[in-house]
């Protein structure tokens, strides 16, 4: 696998270390959806890119920063940008070629989550104000806003659908061809859960307290431990918001 050296105990798999890494912890990392890049933003205020060699190894190419913590970033779908959402309430548009940035959305509270969508050509935003926001980055007003009952804890966004689970325990799904409107908003009182999907394909589950974000790739089961006390969403990448052969329940 990566790395020359021999595996130890304390690195068994020969894990390589990022030059040039953040200062502070790590809130997001993103790999290009074109090339071999990954950018990680930072509690340090900054976004960093690398180039990541076939054997491990990485180098710095490029990086911005945001005037407070950066949450959360999305790559455009030709790799060409990346949008970056940030504690400072606005996000960015950060062009590589030329290593320039501007702001292209703000919010009234930190920016949680930002996606591209490509089949729809704009960017979504969702904020801890209460909101999910959607732009199409030439206008410095959304095109449309959707009202959530809460805080926007974990979103994520596939196709034309968009799931976000909000601070009161809720999960908003929304049909992005009518984004103003929820399709359901289904309360959940999960404390514990158990996620499985038996098919690879852009599944995820993502657990957070406190800001404290476990995001996995979901091959076989993961449970979640009660004392926890953490609010639990699976997203499922498909038309409906349930399927018989991807399930969460309660234990």
């Amino acid at each position: 696998m990566f790395g020359a050296a021999a595996s130890n105990a304390h690195n068994p798999n020969n894990d390589m270390e990022v030059p040039n890494a953040a200062t502070d912890g790590i809130s997001c990392v993103e790999w290009s959806p074109t090339a071999n890049y990954l950018v990680a933003g930072s509690w340090d205020n900054q976004i960093r890119c690398w180039e990541v060699m076939s054997n491990g190894s990485t180098t710095p190419k490029a990086s911005i920063s945001h005037s407070a913590p950066i949450l959360c970033a999305s790559w455009s779908s030709d790799g060409a940008r990346v949008y970056t959402g940030s504690c400072d309430k606005t996000a960015k548009v950060w062009d590589l070629a030329t290593n320039q940035s501007m702001q292209v959305a703000a919010h009234d509270a930190p920016i949680k989550d930002i996606f591209w969508a490509p089949e729809n050509n704009f960017l979504v935003t969702a904020s801890w104000d209460k909101t999910i926001k959607f732009w199409d980055c030439k206008s410095p007003t959304p095109g449309a806003t959707l009202q959530l009952p809460e805080r926007a804890y974990a979103t994520d966004v596939r196709g034309q659908l968009l799931v976000c689970a909000t601070a009161d325990r809720k999960v908003v799904i929304v049909n992005l061809s009518n984004p103003t409107q929820p399709h359901s908003i289904v309360a959940s009182p999960l404390k514990c859960a158990i996620c499985r999907a038996p098919s690879l394909v852009n599944r995820a589950s993502e657990c957070e307290r406190d800001g404290a974000r476990d995001r996995r790739g979901l091959g076989g089961t993961r449970q979640i431990p009660s004392r926890h006390a953490c609010l639990c969403l699976y997203v499922m990448l498909v038309d409906s918001a349930i399927s018989s052969s991807h399930f969460v329940k309660s234990v």
